[in-house]
């Protein structure tokens, strides 16, 4: 399962470093897909005439995923810290 392969790399990365790196950060980037699309399914069963109780909930979940990518992406800056991109580059798809 997904789950058991996580569970798989997860350890093997730390057993080899003895700390979480980037596959602990790919995975956490998946996870945060998924709950992604566990909110948009949310709001789309919201009813047309939703309380406000209703909204509120899932206005607190949009705040909690909001702050849960704001945190992967300061940890991407900081493992990407001293990595130097050349913004030169021009990508061509067709080489003909």
């Amino acid at each position: 399962t997904m789950a058991a392969i996580q569970l798989t790399l997860t350890e093997t990365e730390y057993a080899d470093t003895g700390k979480s790196g980037l596959i602990s950060w790919l995975i956490n980037g998946i996870n945060l897909e998924d709950a992604q699309d566990a909110l948009r399914a949310d709001i789309w069963q919201l009813p047309q005439d939703a309380s406000m109780a209703q909204k509120a909930v899932v206005e607190e979940k949009q705040q909690k995923l909001a702050a849960c990518i704001s945190k992967f992406h300061e940890t991407a800056d900081a493992m990407t810290d001293s990595i130097e991109v050349d913004t030169g580059m021009e990508h061509i798809d067709d080489v003909r």
